[in-house]
């Protein structure tokens, strides 16, 4: 829903003073209800601070550095993430090193970068989650060597849009 859809219209052709200069009750019933609206939107940070859970632009991150081992060829799940309900916009990003490395891939719920004929580093997304209830998410990734194996370092992001 628009915010210009939730603020109430302030009242027709209605002086706002009465004759005693007090507000007049359909100007004071018009900021009482601005007031209450303001109370429930979200806040804005301008001190450098993460925004709090459940509000707009809450951030989520899950990271391995250090590297997990890869087999050749197999889908493997890197990370998960679990999202609360919400609207989001998630990354994911990857970075393998090793030798021999012929073809990779990577993704977030499904391998969705694929053809990747050196060592794989990059991000996926942003792909979109609309979810009514407590959902986890996946970043998987493919690669395929022709010698040895390889390492994978990956994070997972996630920020609420609204």
């Amino acid at each position: 829903m628009a915010l210009s859809a939730v603020i109430p219209r302030p009242p027709g052709n209605v002086l706002m003073l009465e004759d005693d200069r007090q507000l007049s009750q359909a100007w004071l019933q018009y900021f009482n209800k601005l007031s209450d609206l303001l109370k429930v939107l979200p806040s804005i940070a301008t001190d450098g601070s993460d925004a709090v859970s459940g509000a707009l632009g809450e951030y989520l991150e899950a990271t391995i550095t250090g590297g997990i081992a890869l087999s050749s060829g197999i889908t493997t799940d890197i990370l998960t993430l679990d999202l609360p309900a919400g609207d989001w916009d998630v990354h994911g990003w990857i970075a393998v090193s090793g030798s021999g490395i012929t073809d990779g891939g990577w993704g977030i719920d499904g391998i969705d970068t694929v053809g990747v004929s050196s060592a794989p580093t990059g991000w996926t997304g942003p792909h979109r989650y609309n979810v009514a209830a407590l959902t986890t998410i996946t970043l998987r990734a493919v690669v395929t060597f022709s010698i040895g194996a390889g390492v994978m370092d990956a994070r997972l992001r996630a920020r609420r849009v609204r």
